[in-house]
């Protein structure tokens, strides 16, 4: 949350700094916790399918945008 001088509280780190904070966090507790790691797999395995269900939609939807697009005008540049 912002304070009133406009800076954040919270620390940010960078996508791809907080994968891999995640995946070694996820090693550590398979590796030193490992019924603790494997009572945690149901929200991996549905959060992996939510990301399927995102993600596969896509590029149909974006297939059908082009194929909507080229039908109704002639120049390919004109069509967005």
């Amino acid at each position: 949350m912002n304070s009133a001088n406009g800076t954040s509280s919270r620390v940010s780190l960078a996508l791809p700094l907080q994968m891999f904070t995640g995946l070694v966090l996820g090693l550590l507790l398979a590796l030193l916790w490992p019924k603790a790691a494997a009572s945690l797999q149901p929200i991996g395995t549905a959060f992996i399918e939510a990301i399927r269900m995102i993600i596969i939609p896509r590029p149909i939807a974006r297939v059908r945008h082009w194929a909507d697009c080229l039908t109704k005008c002639p120049d390919i540049r004109q069509c967005r």
